[in-house]
């Protein structure tokens, strides 16, 4: 239970001084991948499965919980006003934190890692959630568009955050 109240002490800390929704969602995101840094093992141990069914042990699942509540806290505060449906908000929480997380696993795996995830992981990480953050900006439904996208399921709307998150990516790499 104590390295996800360390994690999530250091997301409070990130949180500091910063009012804009963009800049608190980026910062949440960011200290995940550099607690992954700086505490490798521990982070390891963690999100590992050492610790089986860890929603049985109290005290360690309140800690999880409060830490991925912020995150989703961050989320939603970020998507605020678009008529965002309860699942899609739960989908984007999702989608940011297996963007961060997994980002995370891989900086702190360099070995088996792209070269890419091999350089500097603050920055490669701060690149690449921008690219997410771009893409889950995109994927908020505005107007009418919001109540058909309301049905879609979360799955879908995974989908639709890394697809757009994909294409502004590639947009901005290779325009036409």
């Amino acid at each position: 239970a104590q390295g996800f109240r360390m994690l999530f002490e250091k997301r409070i800390q990130s949180l500091q001084g910063k009012m804009e929704p963009r800049s608190r969602l980026m910062a949440i995101l960011m200290v995940h991948i550099q607690f992954a840094v700086d505490h490798g093992a521990l982070f390891r141990l963690m999100f590992g499965t050492e610790i089986p069914e860890k929603s049985t042990h109290e005290e360690l699942w309140s800690a999880i919980t409060r830490s991925y509540g912020l995150l989703e806290t961050c989320v939603a505060d970020y998507l605020e006003g678009r008529g965002l449906s309860a699942e899609q908000l739960e989908s984007s929480t999702f989608a940011a934190w297996t963007a961060c997380h997994g980002l995370a696993l891989l900086v702190i795996n360099r070995e088996d890692s792209s070269s890419i995830a091999r350089m500097d992981p603050v920055k490669v990480g701060k690149d690449v959630l921008e690219i997410f953050v771009t893409g889950l900006d995109q994927q908020a439904p505005q107007g009418a568009a919001a109540s058909a996208a309301s049905k879609a399921s979360p799955a879908s709307s995974v989908s639709t955050v890394w697809a757009t998150a994909w294409r502004m990516h590639w947009k901005r790499r290779f325009p036409s």
